[in-house]
């Protein structure tokens, strides 16, 4: 039941530093990599948008010594042309490391580093946000994005893990009272039995005794 923490105003600007850093470092990184096409040279970009779960801010990040200097602003502030008072950002982070340490403001600063997707999920005093780094003219064209829904899978009993159906207990048109049993699942010679959640009629059995399933996979749908 662990949430984490909220992420507040402070914590954003915490972790959009701590994700330009991140994004800059591996690009200049990048830029060193030998054999790139003429005229297709990765560039460095000192104007970006931080999008951290779909929050956007945008920032400009300047090298200094020792780390970077990013101011942060609003969203569409500038197109990256942030203005406001500017972080102090010192690090000797290099790609890969899963610990982020930095000097923040003059106050010490540890972070989690996962890669994730096009981004990375960013842990800092029990808040975690995906953060995902764009040029402004990308930002503007995620926004624009059209948002699919997941699916709903409300009325369907999934297979926690992959390992073998040795047993489905209902059949179709079958009443179902909460914590009945509907199915087990084997998996690493454990027996994991799978109960109803509320009272419920099974529409349809998706799968049958003694067939291996993979995670996710629909085993029974309700009406």
């Amino acid at each position: 039941g662990f949430s984490g923490v909220a992420l507040d105003k402070d914590r954003m600007r915490t972790l959009a530093a701590v994700a330009t850093a991140v994004h800059r470092r591996s690009a200049e990184r990048n830029v060193q990599i030998t054999g790139q096409l003429p005229g297709h040279a990765r560039k460095l970009n000192s104007a970006v948008s931080v999008l951290l779960d779909g929050a956007r801010l945008d920032a400009h990040i300047k090298p200094v010594k020792g780390g970077y200097d990013i101011a942060l602003g609003p969203n569409g502030s500038g197109r990256g042309d942030a203005r406001g008072r500017a972080i102090a950002l010192r690090t000797d982070w290099t790609p890969g490391d899963r610990l982020f340490r930095a000097d923040l403001d003059n106050q010490a600063l540890v972070a989690q580093v996962d890669r994730e997707r096009a981004g990375w999920r960013l842990t800092h005093g029990g808040a975690s946000a995906l953060a995902m780094v764009l040029t402004p003219f990308a930002a503007d064209m995620m926004a624009l994005m059209p948002r699919k829904a997941p699916p709903d899978t409300s009325r369907f009993l999934l297979s926690p893990m992959p390992g073998l159906l040795s047993q489905v207990a209902v059949k179709p048109g079958q009443e179902v009272k909460a914590g009945e049993t509907l199915a087990v699942v084997e998996a690493m010679k454990m027996e994991n039995v799978l109960r109803a959640e509320r009272d419920a009629r099974v529409k349809a059995v998706h799968a049958k005794s003694g067939a291996s399933v993979a995670v996710d996979q629909r085993l029974i749908e309700f009406e």
